[in-house]
């Protein structure tokens, strides 16, 4: 059996290292859990690494029960679905295993198999919102992805049907039992998903860096946490892209860097976050990773008044050496640095979905009144906003 390494966050134990996944059997048995629910989404569910994965379940005497129901953007109803089988089925155990979607909807199905209602009407935006009072069942979340973070992550982000958006679904209890990092099931990863998940993170690990909480309050724990996810991002997000050697590590160390990002994310997101959802908004196509991704580089350049110091250091997390350089320079450099990232794996612009000025004037303001743009360091007016728009939809790398 490969060695992993295995250490407690918080109440969270994390379990890492190739074939981790082999130790989950052992760990649901001496809980004296019966039957898993295992949710994901069709495609995974068929991968060869996953199928193993559910027979080292079975083979321990597990019952397995596959949810795999869950799509892009996880649905109310997804959600709700998962908790009538789990129910149905006198299951024990969520097991969520895949993307961000996964795991945020097997957090969800966890805690509303306990309680009444609706996923919706424990949503952040929810007027006279619910909140969980009767905990959740066991939970134990394995990413297949390295972007969303989401396996470390208090956040569940849900599609309300019913109004056609996002809803953030928030609660500590959505920290999970078990954390399993296995390197096996991000080798199968398809290059877009890798470019894609991989600038997730790093925006996570970025916009939570210049949130506004951090202007205000110092946290050298999470100052360390964010920079060394950066780092991480920066010299191995190009490899991960490779086939063969060196490919395994590139691919471990990615897992870390979103983790990593899911962390620091609990502090909140600022205007990378804010403005990226109205390009989906209008380009259903484009991916969650993707619309962050075309958002960074402007964002931050707008943001380094705010302190400069700051942004010096990311520069030296993605490799600049700033050594005589003013903290204003460093910052920029650090931002081409990004930019030279993004054009290294052939990351898509604004420009490749084809947006227009137009289509920008009409959706910038409601860009400014998104709720993330209250944890931004500086707070842009509309017409701010509007021209961060306009010189990203002129930016190419």
């Amino acid at each position: 059996m490969d060695e992993i390494l295995t250490f407690p966050f918080g109440r969270t134990q994390v379990l890492s290292g190739m074939h981790a996944s082999k130790h989950v059997a052992e760990h649901l048995v001496n809980a004296n859990r019966k039957r898993a629910l295992i949710v994901t989404d069709h495609g995974l569910s068929e991968i060869e690494s996953v199928q193993e994965f559910f027979k080292s379940l079975q083979k321990a005497g597990l019952e397995t029960v596959i949810y795999a129901g869950i799509t892009a953007n996880p649905k109310d109803h997804e959600v709700m679905e998962g908790v009538q089988i789990y129910k149905e089925k006198l299951c024990d155990v969520v097991l969520g295993i895949g993307g961000g979607s996964s795991l945020d909807a097997a957090k969800c199905i966890s805690a509303m198999v306990r309680h009444e209602g609706d996923i919706m009407d424990y949503g952040r935006s929810t007027p006279n919102r619910k909140y969980f009072t009767n905990g959740r069942e066991m939970l134990v979340l394995i990413p297949t992805t390295s972007g969303t973070g989401s396996e470390i992550s208090p956040h569940a982000v849900i599609t309300n049907t019913k109004i056609g958006r996002k809803s953030d679904v928030e609660e500590a209890l959505f920290y999970c039992d078990f954390v399993v990092l296995d390197t096996v099931f991000t080798l199968t990863m398809p290059e877009e998903i890798t470019k894609d998940t991989g600038i997730d993170a790093l925006t996570h690990l970025i916009d939570s860096y210049m949130n506004r909480k951090m202007l205000l309050h110092r946290s050298p724990f999470h100052d360390a946490v964010a920079l060394e996810g950066i780092r991480l991002i920066s010299e191995n997000l190009r490899d991960a892209l490779k086939k063969g050697e060196g490919n395994e590590k590139a691919r471990e160390n990615m897992m870390w860097a979103a983790m990593m990002g899911g962390f620091v994310l609990a502090l909140d997101a600022g205007s990378i976050h804010g403005l990226a959802g109205m390009l989906q908004k209008y380009r259903p196509e484009m991916t969650h990773g993707q619309s962050v991704g075309i958002m960074m580089p402007v964002c931050m350049r707008h943001n380094i008044p705010a302190f400069p110091k700051r942004f010096q250091k990311i520069a030296e997390a993605m490799g600049v050496n700033t050594l005589g350089m003013k903290e204003e320079e460093a910052a920029e450099a650090g931002i081409e640095k990004i930019k030279k990232l993004l054009h290294d794996i052939h990351f898509k612009t604004m420009g490749d979905f084809h947006f227009t000025e137009e289509e920008i004037e009409e959706f910038y303001e409601a860009g400014s009144d998104n709720s993330c743009m209250r944890n931004n360091p500086l707070m842009f007016s509309p017409q701010e906003v509007k021209e961060i728009y306009m010189e990203t939809l002129k930016e190419c790398w």
